[in-house]
């Protein structure tokens, strides 16, 4: 009878977690989507249009000078996606930036929990989740979101790699995200180096 209560108790309380994180999680997507059309484009939220649009044009984002926009591939080939599928409006090039900043949490939760336990990876992904900063870059239609979710992802893969040994599986991933997420952002390969050996320093204990 005891055992019964007692299991009982445990079912109703992961119930009741299971709920609230839905209900986080549903407030987090709402407060990264709601009136996302309204704001107009801002000036760099302009070339990045641009840049798309032209993908779609001529397969590679050419613009009108001649150039091409190089500097965040990954990105404009993630919004022409969103607009070949959507069509274009504020909403479909904004999505992406949004799906990519969900991804981000997810990344964040499983990497600190892996190096801090479940609490500090759940109020870690809290804080994030209604962070005003997450939420305002989130609906950016911009390279910062995936830029952030590649660097993450290539930091958890780099542990992988350094104490876990998975060599074969670990370092293919680790160079997909560090390869990708040069594009993202001109800065990225001083931030990977940077980082990279703070990294290794930081968490050497934790293996």
């Amino acid at each position: 009878m005891l055992s019964f209560s007692k299991n009982k108790h445990k079912n109703i309380l992961t119930v009741f977690f299971v709920v609230i994180i839905l209900l986080i999680a549903f407030w987090g997507i709402f407060l990264r989507t709601y009136n996302l059309d309204k704001p107009s484009y801002w000036m760099d939220e302009g070339y990045s249009v641009n840049a798309a649009l032209s993908t779609l044009e001529h397969g590679k984002p050419l613009l009108d000078s001649g150039l091409t926009y190089n500097d965040h591939l990954p990105s404009t080939y993630a919004i022409a996606g969103a607009i070949k599928i959507f069509g274009h409006s504020n909403t479909s090039t904004r999505l992406p930036s949004v799906i990519f900043n969900l991804l981000f949490l997810l990344v964040i939760f499983l990497f600190t929990k892996r190096f801090f336990g479940i609490t500090t990876a759940i109020l870690t992904t809290l804080f994030l989740t209604f962070s005003y900063w997450e939420i305002a870059w989130a609906r950016q239609e911009r390279n910062y979101a995936l830029f952030q979710l590649l660097f993450w992802a290539s930091l958890y893969f780099f542990w992988d790699l350094i104490y876990r040994r998975t060599t074969k599986n670990a370092l293919v991933l680790r160079k997909v995200f560090r390869v990708f997420s040069r594009r993202p952002h001109t800065q990225n390969p001083k931030y990977h180096g940077v980082s990279g050996g703070r990294f290794s320093r930081l968490f050497a204990g934790h293996q």
